[in-house]
């Protein structure tokens, strides 16, 4: 069983991983409140400081990241995940937002069911 701190959404889009390498484009693959996964063949090494603008659909979240772990092979493509480093409290509200939404729109309807609390102000 997998254990996360926070759940994990498909989401692709391509994105520029900006590190002091240079630019990666690379094509996200899922995201979370707490990081994403990118996939790729050319990988940061583990602990890579990065920057990432992630494009929400309502809002552009531009989020600093580490790079956590490396897998040649996660889901049948290689990659990286890259934990969120929030330098604003606004971007991790837009994504905490986003992924709440995200989640309740794929779970089945139910008559009786209440919304997600969705803590934005605290």
């Amino acid at each position: 069983m997998e254990r996360r701190r926070h759940p994990r959404i498909p989401y692709e889009l391509t994105v520029d991983v900006t590190s002091e390498d240079g630019v990666l484009i690379a094509r996200v693959v899922d995201i979370s409140e707490g990081g994403v996964f990118i996939a790729t063949s050319e990988p940061l090494p583990i602990g890579s400081a990065c920057q990432l603008d992630v494009d929400l659909g309502f809002r552009v979240v531009s989020v600093n990241g580490e790079v956590a772990w490396i897998k040649s092979d996660h889901a049948g493509q290689p990659g990286m995940g890259i934990r969120f480093c929030y330098a604003s409290q606004s971007a991790r509200e837009a994504l905490r937002l986003f992924v709440a939404l995200q989640v309740y729109e794929d779970e089945p309807l139910e008559v009786h069911r209440r919304p997600p609390r969705l803590s934005l102000w605290h």
